[in-house]
């Protein structure tokens, strides 16, 4: 994983908690690192490791955790100056939605060893969006409802994210179910 995605879990928590509580989370993960840099690759097992000591930090599930960071993610990568990389700021949730995997490609440029996750999107139907998420890497569920709700709210969409299928209980592949109520006028 690449560290910009550990400084944004150290950034979450400097912001809520200080960074006091972030240097308690670095030593119960066992993480002896002064500082991520944001290019550089680093083993997915540090980050889950940060990851689970949020959690028992704050009293929450690793899910939750993802959750939590997937909905401040949007906001992160939007003040660290990938906004117009991600594209975020023009067109409806349809268009972000339809072009993620356009944005993961833009964003491998600057990260060639990048492993990004793939999205087809299908929908909406009866107010529906159904996302299937390919990713190598199991366990990032979480994150990816709560980039979906922070999409949601960016783009004034009101609804629910549902994940209605895990490969951790079996299923073949994740799959969410954007489950729109209503939007506010373009």
């Amino acid at each position: 994983m690449y560290g910009i995605v550990n400084r944004g879990l150290e950034e979450l928590i400097l912001r809520e908690h200080g960074e006091e509580v972030w240097l308690d989370i670095l030593e119960s993960a066992d993480v002896d690192i002064d500082g991520f840099v944001s290019l550089q690759s680093y083993p997915d097992a540090l980050t889950v490791k940060l990851v689970v000591a949020i959690a028992e930090y704050k009293g929450m599930s690793a899910e939750e955790v993802l959750i939590h960071f997937g909905e401040y993610w949007t906001t992160y990568t939007r003040m660290r100056g990938f906004g117009p990389i991600l594209n975020l700021e023009q067109g409806s949730l349809e268009d972000v939605l339809r072009n993620l995997g356009q944005m993961h490609r833009r964003v491998r440029t600057s990260m060639p060893q990048m492993r990004p996750p793939s999205f087809v999107v299908h929908g909406p139907e009866q107010g529906v969006f159904r996302i299937e998420y390919h990713s190598e890497r199991d366990g990032l569920g979480g994150f990816v409802v709560g980039v979906f709700r922070s999409l949601m709210r960016l783009k004034g969409v009101q609804g629910e994210v549902v994940w209605s299928e895990r490969r951790s209980e079996g299923a073949p592949l994740d799959v969410f179910e954007l489950r729109i109520a209503s939007q506010r006028a373009a």
